[in-house]
């Protein structure tokens, strides 16, 4: 019976086979009892949206940027279970028997309790706990027998990603300094790469008659990243802000909260970048680097931390993007939620101000307005970064490959496989 319940339950949450077309015509309401229901969906139903190889390479680019015991330890036990054979069960007893043998008994227990969890899922009863859904958190798993256990790399690889951050804490590197590690790294694998990118610092004036003319107060504007070819332009914005627990349950209110600190702030200020390259057709840095529109295209691309997942299909976060000017959040009976409510309704407002300026407003206006705006997770980045090296081709010919694609399934990495498929084919023909 209880088994029973499970399935009617999960049925009920996957019986939505018409979502992108009801994504397509609903307004602002409707787009976000749609987005609840994917998040519900993504943590029961989830494909990871990341690839081991790029969270690998961030955890050596870390490991190589700090002089640290537990980092370099951290790092060796990624190595061995990178370089096993993928999504291949084994035994990792093995290895932290080792690590017994040749550490100080106080740091093999700190190690030890960092990266095993002794008991996955302890709070989730049924699905309406999803937000107590934990396993993902640590990469190795200790089972009834005593065995140390690591299960598949599709979803728990993803679990030295989150131990890394978690001891960077520790370290009293907090949420801002991790963002600059994480920018470092971009820049770094682009440079490894070839690709053509604003480097140094990238903050430039905005001078009092420009500030009229843009209707901004600002004196100042930076852009976490920039990269150009000769035909595009593309902006960057990276804001670690991911769902917390209350948002995997399904609470909207935590949903909006969390996308606005994301995806809304981070297009806010990226539509300032296209403002004023546009209005004043090119930028100085404080870097002595400089670059010109030339008729360029520009693109605005918004990147996350993990856990977003579904959400960053275009057609999820256009259509909430474009259903957001003019309209607010109804207040509710608990104060705690008024406060979500109140910030929420802030970057709805700071957006749709910004949005709604002369140079951008068509964005919102035209049915394809928004295919030059993009969300990504750090990981989606480094994947196109590495599949534009492996193929050799330009990596805003990477990004642009699916964004006028609307296929059946919210994962990036398939809509990505099935799109390059065709495009591979064509040439054969």
């Amino acid at each position: 019976m209880k088994l029973s319940k499970h399935y009617i339950s999960l049925f009920e949450l996957q019986n939505y086979e018409h979502a992108q077309i009801q994504y397509m015509y609903a307004d602002l309401n409707k787009t976000i009892k749609l987005i609840e229901k994917q998040v519900l969906c993504d943590q029961l139903l989830k494909i990871e949206q990341y690839d081991t190889k790029s969270i690998f390479l961030f955890i050596e680019f870390i490991k190589n940027q700090y002089d640290d015991e537990k980092l370099n330890i951290i790092y060796n036990i990624a190595k061995m279970v990178y370089q096993n054979k993928f999504n291949k069960k084994f035994n990792a007893s093995k290895i932290f028997q080792n690590l017994k043998n040749e550490l100080p008994l106080e740091l093999y227990d700190y190690i030890y309790k960092l990266m095993i969890n002794t008991k996955p899922n302890k709070d989730f009863i049924n699905i309406n706990f999803i937000e107590k859904i934990d396993y993902f958190k640590k990469p190795f798993i200790l089972l009834n027998n005593g065995n140390i256990v690591f299960l598949n790399h599709s979803f728990f690889f993803v679990g030295f990603y989150h131990v890394i951050l978690e001891e960077l804490f520790r370290k009293n590197i907090k949420s801002i300094e991790q963002g600059k590690l994480i920018e470092e790294f971009a820049e770094h694998q682009l440079e490894k790469n070839n690709i053509n990118f604003i480097k140094g610092e990238k903050k430039y004036k905005v001078n009092k008659q420009q500030q009229s003319l843009l209707k901004i107060k600002s004196q100042e504007l930076e852009s976490d990243m920039i990269i150009y070819n000769k035909e595009n332009i593309c902006f960057f914005e990276l804001k670690l802000r991911t769902l917390i627990n209350k948002s995997k349950g399904g609470n909207c209110f935590h949903i909006l909260n969390d996308l606005s600190e994301s995806l809304l702030k981070s297009q806010t200020q990226l539509n300032k970048h296209k403002r004023y390259i546009s209005k004043f057709n090119e930028i100085n840095f404080r870097s002595n680097e400089k670059i010109k529109l030339d008729n360029r295209n520009i693109y605005k691309i918004s990147v996350s931390s993990l856990d977003y997942q579904g959400l960053h299909n275009p057609l999820i976060f256009q259509i909430l993007l474009r259903n957001i000017p003019g309209h607010i959040i109804d207040k509710t009976k608990d104060n705690n939620l008024n406060n979500l409510v109140d910030n929420i309704n802030q970057k709805f407002k700071d957006f749709s101000d910004e949005i709604s300026s002369e140079e951008t407003k068509n964005e919102i206006i035209s049915p394809t307005g928004l295919s030059n705006t993009f969300f990504l997770n750090v990981f989606q980045l480094l994947f196109l970064i590495d599949k534009s090296k492996e193929k050799r081709t330009d990596l805003i010919d990477e990004l642009i490959l699916t964004r006028n694609i609307r296929l059946d399934q919210f994962d990036f990495y398939y809509g990505y496989s099935y799109i390059n498929m065709l495009k591979q084919h064509q040439k054969r023909l």
